[in-house]
């Protein structure tokens, strides 16, 4: 991508199955401005943000990854805890950015 930084769902592309798609990009814009405000380089900045950024939302996208797979094919996971999963994101994502 020349001349843009990705952000939101375009940054963290996730399945349906946790509802927080919108949340993440919410989320992004956030920890962006918070980011540029803070560093003078904007290289410094969006640096800052992916370390910021690259957790939470890995965990996301490997939990709805998770669900997804359980969904389409609940037999091959029979010890899949599907609510506890959800459970945990959710909580994680109820802790401050």
């Amino acid at each position: 991508m020349t001349g843009g930084f990705p952000t939101g769902v375009s940054w963290s592309a996730v399945t349906p199955h946790l509802g927080q798609g919108a949340a993440q990009a919410i989320e992004d814009g956030v920890v962006l401005a918070e980011c540029l405000a803070a560093y003078g380089d904007h290289e410094e900045a969006f640096t800052a943000y992916s370390e910021r950024r690259y957790e939470r939302c890995k965990l996301i996208v490997e939990s709805s990854v998770a669900i997804g797979e359980y969904e389409m094919d609940p037999a091959s996971h029979p010890d899949f805890d599907h609510a506890g999963l959800t459970q945990r994101v959710l909580e994680t994502m109820a802790q401050p950015l």
